[in-house]
């Protein structure tokens, strides 16, 4: 089993021998985990990855459930050059290669490692191999080279720079004079920069990977990120550890079935989410069609997987309705709209209040939506535009290649004119894919803790004035028009019925948390009290831990991701199914032995069935792969855990802890300051289906919606709006809102010893476990963590969701 990191204390602890023991560690779990990862570690027969790595370590269809987009691949099959994936792992543990006493890991170092593993090819490099072609004894300067050329990695030749370099190098040559080269060779990280498709000579732009190198990154506080493990809770009042899952495997069934239900959201991408339980009011028949026939294909041929709670349905026996369609697997998500109402309400920030309506990209018009579309050079319209639905396409990103600017390795989509609401999953795609990963609960926190105030009617501006008299009005100066958050309010709701109040929904006595002691309902015959909570249990301590507590678990995720799992991204996977299927790559059946062929069976039955309206080949001119809804398609890191997941898990958890979770939003109220009449502050609200306004929900659910609630379907909104894009799975979110629970509850642990106050913190965890985080004298965290209250009736049953079942349809 890897070796842990045991957290030095005392008066003695040296920083830098601690920096030093724990890039070791790292080096060493990087390789641990790499060779063991089939092992029985801990003897509980739970493996700390599903073993992909090792199942296709070969050249014969090299890597094939394991991520490598950006490197270069196989022009037919679309695999991964065999040598180029071990090129990777060896850039990821480094171990011989950092000289005794060096415990950093240089970036130009990596870079050196990974440039000729990769798809694209950079101009510079290219001129170098040029130069090494034309004087061969100028590559033995180059001892990064040397690595390849039968030096410590022994990697067959598989692309053509390592064919050509090993051609080319007289080892016995004279030295050259080389250091313009090795400015050359050196690629710096940062902004993708103009490159060179490796197999079709075109010139680009490079998707680079995504700090890869941050997987070794590691605090000198609180719990380590290596060492981050799953809480589970037990009805008999326990509380464990448990290693983070592995995700399935390429050859289980549920990796199908996941592609499935990933295949419908792309086809389902521009139907407002409140037509998926209401189609008789859906105008568009094709809507209409489409969930109908998702739901008969998920219900039918992955019933046993997606009537489980954990996997968006209520029950084993329980089929899905519009209702769970999509949904997440907390108690929150089973109540009132799919989307947050922290999503959608205007949020003020101070003196400012932010627009919810977003720039999203346009919708298609056959689907029941109303969407503005933005032309392109040509004057065309483009509506509802997915990426990568033809291979060569397809191709270019798994090489790491793009046509057009990708700054940060995100390219603009085809834009709607118009600002809207998030009311599809084309929107929610859009909101994830260039957000801070904790600004969703930011906005929650500005919203729960700046109070409501009295909206007002809106504010004209003052007219200029024209130091002259004039006949007629100046052309300069335009009518009165309504300005502030007056005009925001009215463009949302112009009937005040949806917003009855303007500012936030701040009302001591039910939103703040119950054990805070600053609480009016501490103590009812003191309150107010003398003071208030600022600094520590107020609303700057919990805003300034927000981003914290996720930079906690983006640590902790990325070491899941890149040293541990390096799980296949979606797009790569409908790569494979692509190939499988389709005559033009030549590669038919190429993985009958390789995955489950009933589950496969049923997916071609399904939403891959041909000749079919309404599904994947119909949808994209014939192709099986998979609709990306960004022009780059999937991230540049692997897909499990899940960056959006683990940090809304994290986030959603410490924010649960400020605040009375269980308190139902309908109870918040607003005191006229002039009039001294109380009024109720909050309606549960949806966006109408044109994403234009706001419209009162008023199901019979209405008045169920509680605070704890709407965080945890804020968790997974932000999580599950990844998936509507395409780039994830439904296991990456399930597994890593509970990696981020376990991160935020670790850092709780630590911090609720550090307040002068006596405070426990208590929060409903998304298995709807009630639990406190008390102050405890000698550090264990399992001590510090108690379960103070079982689900509550009606909860989903997730028993099951500690040990998940990957075999079953």
């Amino acid at each position: 089993m890897p070796p842990t990191f045991n957290d030095p204390s005392g008066d003695g602890d040296n920083i830098r021998a601690r920096v030093s023991q724990a890039a070791s560690l790292r080096r060493s779990r990087a390789t641990a985990n790499r060779e063991s990862s089939l092992a029985d570690n801990g003897g509980d027969g739970h493996n700390l990855c599903n073993g992909d790595d090792i199942v296709f370590d070969h050249p014969d269809r090299p890597f094939i459930g394991s991520y490598s987009k950006g490197l270069d691949h196989n022009t037919v099959t679309g695999e991964v050059a065999y040598g180029n994936y071990r090129t990777l792992l060896f850039g990821l543990t480094n171990a011989d290669r950092l000289p005794d006493g060096q415990t950093e890991t240089r970036v130009d170092e990596f870079d050196t490692i990974l440039e000729p593993a990769l798809g694209t090819l950079r101009p510079s490099f290219r001129e170098l191999l040029s130069a090494v072609a034309a004087d061969p004894s100028a590559a033995t300067a180059f001892p990064e080279l040397q690595r390849y050329l039968g030096g410590t990695l022994n990697l067959p030749p598989t692309n053509g720079l390592l064919s050509l370099l090993q051609a080319q190098v007289n080892e016995g040559g004279a030295e050259a004079q080389v250091p313009a080269f090795r400015r050359q060779l050196t690629v710096q990280q940062g902004i993708a920069g103009p490159v060179i498709d490796k197999a079709t000579g075109e010139s680009g732009f490079r998707l680079v990977l995504e700090n890869p190198l941050a997987s070794n990154s590691f605090g000198l506080s609180g719990q380590d990120s290596h060492g981050i493990r799953v809480f589970r809770f037990h009805p008999d009042r326990t509380v464990d550890l448990f290693d983070f899952p592995p995700p399935p495997r390429f050859r289980e069934p549920a990796e199908l079935a996941e592609m499935a239900e990933l295949y419908w959201m792309a086809l389902l991408r521009d139907v407002p989410f409140t037509y998926y339980d209401d189609e008789e009011n859906n105008p568009s028949d094709k809507g209409k069609a489409l969930v109908t026939d998702a739901l008969n294909d998920l219900n039918t041929n992955f019933s046993r997987y997606f009537q489980q709670p954990a996997h968006g349905g209520l029950g084993t026996d329980i089929a899905l309705s519009g209702r769970q369609l999509f949904r997440g697997f907390t108690r929150g998500d089973r109540v009132g709209p799919y989307v947050s109402q922290f999503l959608i309400r205007p949020v003020p920030m101070g003196r400012v209040t932010l627009d919810p309506r977003l720039r999203t990209a346009a919708a298609r018009e056959d689907l029941g939506g109303d969407p503005a579309f933005e032309t392109d050079s040509g004057g065309q319209e483009r509506r509802g535009q997915d990426y990568l639905i033809e291979f060569e396409d397809w191709l270019q990103r798994q090489n790491g290649f793009i046509g057009r600017a990708a700054i940060n390795n995100v390219a603009n989509p085809a834009f709607d004119r118009e600002l809207r609401l998030l009311r599809t999953g084309r929107d929610g795609g859009e909101y994830v894919h260039a957000d801070i990963v904790f600004q969703e609960f930011m906005h929650a926190c500005f919203i729960l803790f700046t109070p409501p105030d009295k909206r007002a009617a809106s504010i004209p501006c003052t007219p200029c004035e024209s130091p002259e008299p004039q006949e007629q009005e100046s052309p300069s100066c335009p009518p009165p028009t309504p300005v502030g958050p007056s005009r925001l309010l009215d463009e949302l709701d112009p009937g005040t019925v949806a917003l009855p109040t303007a500012g936030g929904l701040f009302d001591p006595k039910v939103v703040l948390a119950r054990d805070n002691p600053y609480s009016p309902r501490t103590d009812p015959y003191t309150s107010p009290g003398v003071q208030e909570g600022f600094v520590t249990l107020g609303a700057h301590d919990v805003k300034s831990m927000l981003g914290e507590v996720g930079k906690r678990a983006l640590q902790a995720v990325w070491y899941q991701k890149w040293s541990l799992h390096r799980r296949l991204r979606p797009e790569e996977l409908g790569g494979r199914i692509h190939v499988h299927i389709s005559e033009e790559q030549g590669a038919q059946n190429r993985y009958t032995d390789r995955w489950s062929n009933e589950a496969f069976r049923r997916l071609q039955a399904g939403v891959l069935a041909e000749n079919t309206p309404n599904r994947i080949p119909d949808s994209t001119g014939g192709s099986f792969l998979l609709p990306m809804a960004f022009p780059e398609a999937c991230p540049m890191h692997p897909a499990y855990g899940q960056g959006h997941g683990t940090v809304a898990g994290a986030c959603a958890t410490l924010l649960k802890a400020f605040v009375n979770d269980e308190a139902a939003l309908s109870e918040i109220m607003f005191v006229d300051p002039e009039s001294q009449e109380e009024q109720q502050a909050f309606f549960a609200v949806e966006p109408d289906p044109t994403g234009r306004r706001l419209r009162r929900y008023t199901k019979e659910d209405a008045n169920h919606l509680t605070i704890g609630g709407e965080i945890d379907k804020l968790a997974s909104n932000e999580a599950l709006f990844r998936n509507h894009a395409g780039v994830h799975w439904r296991s990456d979110y399930t597994y890593s809102l509970l990696l981020g629970q376990a991160v935020a509850l670790s850092y709780l642990a630590d911090v609720v010893n550090t307040y002068t106050e006596n405070v426990t913190f208590s929060l409903r965890t998304f298995e709807d476990y009630r639990v406190g985080v008390f102050k405890t004298l000698n550090g264990k965290l399992e001590d510090s963590i108690r379960i103070l209250d079982l689900p509550r009736p009606g909860s989903p049953e997730l028993s099951g969701i500690y040990n998940p079942d990957y075999t079953s349809l």
